[in-house]
């Protein structure tokens, strides 16, 4: 995932860019931790203020399941860049969304301040399917001993010993 930091700020042209609107962990076991790596880089010549965060997408409250690894405030002067590591830890078998939410906080003129936030959905899932497959004198027997569903699609015997195929 990169997210740019354009300058000039235009409603056309925004100063917070988010190139991958979804950062996707896929399933994680459960207590384990998936991580992901977040480019931010600074395309403007002045120096940018942000503060990251992420939200239950739900509840818009702090999120248990994803977290930022790295700094949570940063300062990135012109062209430079950076990564930051964003966690999911599920804690239970289901689907979790969140959002990082990136504010670019700007010192303006005479005390003022201006803010401008975006945010990058995140998605994971809690669980995994462990497929197993064996073969028994009564045929083929596929087992799940994971804690998620565990989905066989176009699997057809093409000769002995069985083979699966897909399409």
């Amino acid at each position: 995932m990169t997210v740019s930091l354009p300058l000039p700020p235009h409603p056309e042209n925004p100063r917070i860019l988010a190139k991958a609107p979804v950062c996707a962990f896929g399933c994680v076991e459960l207590n384990a931790t998936g991580r992901s790596p977040a480019v931010l880089r600074n395309c403007s010549r002045e120096s940018v203020y942000l503060s990251l965060r992420t939200l239950d997408a739900h509840s818009l409250a702090e999120s248990g399941a994803f977290s930022v690894e790295s700094s949570r405030a940063l300062r990135l002067e012109p062209g430079e860049e950076t990564t930051v590591v964003v966690a999911f830890k599920p804690r239970e078998v289901e689907e979790y969304l969140g959002l990082l939410m990136l504010t670019l906080h700007e010192p303006g003129k005479q005390g003022n301040s201006t803010e401008e936030t975006v945010g990058v959905s995140l998605v994971g899932y809690g669980g995994c399917a462990h497929a197993e497959v064996r073969e028994t004198p009564e045929g083929i027997v596929v087992g799940n001993h994971g804690n998620r569903t565990l989905c066989i699609f176009a699997v057809t015997p093409s000769s002995y010993p069985f083979r699966g195929n897909l399409p």
